[in-house]
């Protein structure tokens, strides 16, 4: 099992079965196919460290999520990373090959793009994880 594409699987499975945020983005993406309608969120970097404890080993996981909004302002950003929060932060996640211990909201941030069309962005989730026995 490799832990990064467990935990993004998880991740989808959880905020694509939110009809709130479904009505808010045009799709939630590994890879955003061309002509992609704004907005819509998009899987970032992730990263994962190995940690046993009592004889119990586990991954800390980060994991980004990146959204971009064609709107003026950062508005409709901000009102995606306050869902995406909501959904995540403390919440329980269905992990194949893993037992969820916890996931929690540590930073986000947004700016307008150099054209200043295009606004984005970006929430990261520390996420644990344990193995299965």
């Amino acid at each position: 099992m490799n832990i990064l594409l467990e935990t993004q699987e998880a991740v989808f499975a959880a905020l694509d079965g939110d009809a709130t945020l479904s009505g808010m983005i045009n799709g939630i993406f590994d890879f955003v196919p061309q002509q992609t309608n704004f907005p819509y969120i998009m899987f970032g970097e992730s990263s994962a460290r190995e940690f046993s404890a009592k004889g119990t080993e586990g991954y800390s996981v980060n994991l980004k999520l990146n959204i971009f909004s064609d709107k003026k302002g950062r508005e409709e950003v901000l009102q995606i990373m306050e869902r995406l929060k909501s959904l995540l932060h403390e919440q329980s996640l269905t992990i194949a090959g893993f037992e969820h211990v916890s996931t929690y909201f540590t930073s986000a941030n947004s700016e307008r793009d150099r054209s200043g069309k295009v606004y984005s962005g970006e929430i990261i989730f520390a996420i644990k994880a344990i193995t299965e026995e």
